[in-house]
């Protein structure tokens, strides 16, 4: 993780938002997208402003009101999908991620259960926050998101247990490994199509060549019948044919010119 400087780790951390409250808010976006003051009343009872601001910190939803794009998929994506999608946005929040990370590296202990306490002194260390008061408002909003992401539990403190994360190292390490997958397919993706589009781009260069070298044999082949037939030779070695009308007008010329460009933008996208 990039280091931060101390103005941006001193931003408050999201706080006061619950797992019911994030899925209250996104269901009333995306029924009343736009329209604040009917998402409110959707909304209903909650922790409306805090839960707002927390969604549009992540990038859920937008300044006025609407879902994102990352925003759609929470929405109306099967739950595998969402809780990736809520790993993927816990993993780029630097106080969520750095602790994570640490957490990995140091759990050979075998010790999974982790204090809310601790995760406070994780970030006060750090000096993620913008007040001791907002690290100890954060602690749960923190929590609900391990769950949401699918990487652990939350349990919440009784008499003298205090509250706790009981995060799943192993589910990590799946997430972790999944999205590293969708990355390398995406981009292997990219480098194929950029390399058809190449072979595409040389592949027409060689065809009309073709055509410049050989147009005068190509025409006069039938010239004594009603028609021109226009066989153009190409590098499977087979040929492509084209018959136009001896009559044929320069304009009829131009449009069958236009139609065939319009045939190769289609095809090959040049």
């Amino acid at each position: 993780m990039k280091s931060l400087d101390d103005s941006v780790k001193r931003e408050a951390l999201p706080y006061n938002t619950t797992k019911d409250n994030i899925k209250k808010l996104i269901d009333a976006v995306k029924l009343k997208e736009g329209v604040e003051e009917s998402i409110k009343s959707y909304f209903g009872k909650g922790k409306y402003i805090d839960t707002k601001r927390t969604l549009q910190t992540f990038g859920v939803i937008s300044e006025n009101m609407t879902l994102t794009e990352k925003g759609r998929v929470i929405a109306y994506s099967s739950d595998d999908v969402v809780e990736n999608e809520w790993f993927k946005i816990l993993m780029n929040y630097a106080p969520y991620e750095e602790f994570i990370q640490y957490y990995r590296i140091n759990s050979k202990n075998g010790n999974n259960s982790i204090e809310l306490d601790d995760v406070k002194k994780f970030w006060g260390l750090r000096n993620y926050g913008s007040s001791d008061n907002n690290r100890n408002e954060a602690l749960t909003t923190f929590a609900y998101f391990i769950v949401m992401s699918g990487i652990g539990e939350f349990i919440i403190g009784r008499r003298k247990n205090p509250s706790r994360i009981v995060i799943n190292t192993k589910k990590i390490e799946e997430k972790l490994n999944l999205n590293q997958n969708n990355d390398n397919i995406i981009n292997n993706t990219s480098i194929a199509e950029e390399n058809n589009k190449n072979e595409n781009v040389a592949q027409n260069e060689v065809i009309k060549d073709n055509i410049s070298e050989n147009q005068n044999e190509i025409f006069e082949k039938d010239v004594k019948k009603d028609f021109y037939t226009i066989n153009i030779p190409i590098d499977s070695g087979a040929a492509a044919k084209i018959i136009i009308p001896k009559d044929t007008s320069k304009e009829d010329a131009e449009l069958i010119k236009d139609m065939i460009d319009v045939v190769f933008k289609r095809k090959f996208g040049i």
